[in-house]
């Protein structure tokens, strides 16, 4: 077998991880594996116009709307935040004028009694500092990049502290 074809990271038996192509090296930190975490397309497309959104005070949707004890984010056609005393979601705009139940239509969720987890889509993923790293959002969309964890939880973090 020729050193192209050759494995470079390989897991052994008892978890470690060893680096082997001309030489064996071994890993003496810890290691984690990517988490892919495949969404909708619905659910991608918003966060992603979350996440890209511009920071610019002069744009709509970075000055909140106090509406019956709760504030709003909008971005017209695209998603709404809202920070309500149940928690921190993320909607597509649609959902959220046709009156869908943001429970279970939130793209996002972050409850008020729980801030070490987030609901993206469904999916309940820790929100610790190897998690952000170590987990991206992805979609069988055209174009689609890989979206850090750490980038949602950085863009929630310009709208409100949790």
């Amino acid at each position: 077998m020729n050193a192209q074809n050759q494995e470079f990271i390989i897991k052994t038996e008892d978890g470690t991880y060893v680096l082997y192509r001309d030489g064996y090296r071994r890993v003496f930190k810890k290691v984690v594996e990517m988490r892919r975490l495949e969404i909708s397309a619905k659910c991608y497309n918003v966060i992603r116009s979350f996440v890209e959104s511009s920071r610019k005070e002069e744009y709509t949707w970075n000055i909140g709307i106090i509406v019956a004890n709760k504030i709003q984010f909008i971005k017209m056609h695209k998603w709404v935040l809202v920070v309500d005393p149940d928690g921190i979601k993320l909607l597509r705009y649609k959902d959220y004028t046709t009156g869908a139940d943001s429970a279970t239509a939130a793209v996002l969720y972050i409850s008020r009694n729980n801030t070490d987890v987030i609901n993206i889509c469904g999916h309940q993923v820790p929100i610790d500092a190897i998690s952000q790293l170590s987990t991206v959002i992805t979609s069988d969309v055209p174009a689609a990049r890989g979206i850090y964890l750490y980038e949602l939880v950085r863009k929630i973090s310009e709208y409100i502290d949790f």
